[in-house]
Order: structure tokens, then C-alpha cells, then sequence
């Protein structure tokens, strides 16, 4: 069994994270990057492609974080076992997501997470607006872990757009006064996803 992993847009912040995961779970570590494939239009199908094309070909698990979190579920094929979404981006905060529209926010970005400086611009914005709607449904058993101090996500939104869609047996855990990048809860996260495959699904 083999677990991948997906970075999201803060690809450095998550090392530690996907470090103490693996170390728990004792599978071997696949990492997909995409952090080099420059912005152009097409952008999102030209990443989703190339992730698919990385796929292994065993048996494994997709363990994604934020915007890896919303492309986890459009990458998986007939060996992808479970999903393991942590902080997923589907749900930006109302205040930031108007500001940006509006042009309120004086940049073309802002910065989220003040811990480890993740930065969404309006282009991120309509991207996570398009993978959305490019997934009808989740058939394979999922677990959705929230940080309860995000300020990237709107983990009620999260939960909403995820219970819509799932056909399968889904699990939600927040990680209380976790921020979006799950700094210093790196243990906690990795000790429930444990959990979730050994004893719920028995992976």
C-alpha cells in the first residue's frame, strides 16, 4: 500500500505534516508536486492531468491538504482505497472572497494564514470555483480533517459541499485551535488518520 501525497498552494508548510503521517500509517510515501507548472489558461486540467499521470499504479490512499485536499478527489482511480482530505479548499471565507471580487483587498492576493504566510490570489479563487463544480460525487470512504482556527476555509461550508456529495462512508474530525497549515498538530492529525484507516476502514 503506498499513501499520496498532494501539497497544497504553501507546498513547503506541509513537510512536517506529511512526514509524521507516513511515519504513523508505515506506507510508502509517493509526494505529487506541481508547484513548477506555470499559471496559464487551462491551468487546472493541465495539473489535474499531469497528477493523474503520477498516479501509482498499486493500491494507495490520497491524502491531500488544502488545494491538494480539493484536487484529492478528481485524481483518484480503481486503486485509490480512501481519501483523506485535510483543511480542503472548496470554502473560502464570505469577508475574503468579496473583498477580492470587489477589489476591496488593494492586492491581488491575500494572506490567510498569518502563521505561515498562504497566500490566495483571485486566480486560486476561481480555480477552487471550478474543481468544485467538476465533482458530481465521492464513492470512495473519505476522511475530512478541519483545523478549528482556519482562516483560509470555511469549514461549514466544507462540511456542506462534502455531505452533498459523498456516496460513501465520510468522517469529519475538527482539530480544535489548529490553524490552516496544522502547525505543532502534526501528531494529532496523523494519530486520527490512523485511526480512521486502521480501525474504521481497516486499511
Amino acid at each position: 500500500m503506498k499513501v499520496v501525497f498532494v501539497h497544497g498552494l504553501g507546498a513547503h508548510h506541509t513537510s512536517d505534516l506529511f512526514s509524521k503521517i507516513a511515519e504513523v500509517l508505515g506506507f510508502e510515501p509517493v509526494y505529487l508536486k506541481y508547484w513548477d507548472i506555470t499559471s496559464s489558461p487551462g491551468w487546472t486540467k493541465i495539473v489535474i492531468d499531469y497528477l493523474k499521470s503520477q498516479m501509482p499504479e498499486e493500491d494507495h490512499i490520497i491524502v491531500g491538504h488544502s488545494l491538494g485536499g480539493a484536487l484529492s478527489p478528481l485524481l483518484s482511480n480503481e486503486k485509490t482505497k480512501a481519501l483523506i482530505m485535510l483543511a480542503p479548499a472548496f470554502q473560502i471565507p464570505v469577508p475574503f472572497k468579496i473583498g477580492l471580487l470587489a477589489g476591496l483587498i488593494r492586492k491581488d492576493h491575500v494572506t490567510l494564514d498569518f502563521n505561515h504566510r498562504v497566500i490566495i490570489s483571485r486566480v486560486d479563487m476561481f480555480r477552487l470555483e471550478r474543481m468544485k463544480g467538476m465533482i458530481k460525487e465521492i464513492s470512495l470512504p473519505s476522511l475530512i480533517i478541519t483545523a478549528g482556527d482556519d482562516d483560509m476555509v470555511d469549514n461549514e461550508g466544507v462540511y456542506r459541499f462534502y455531505i452533498d456529495k459523498m456516496k460513501a462512508p465520510a468522517y469529519f474530525v475538527d482539530i480544535k485551535d489548529a490553524t490552516h497549515s496544522f502547525y505543532g498538530k502534526e501528531s494529532e492529525v496523523a494519530d486520527v488518520v490512523g485511526f480512521f484507516l486502521n480501525r474504521l476502514i481497516n486499511i
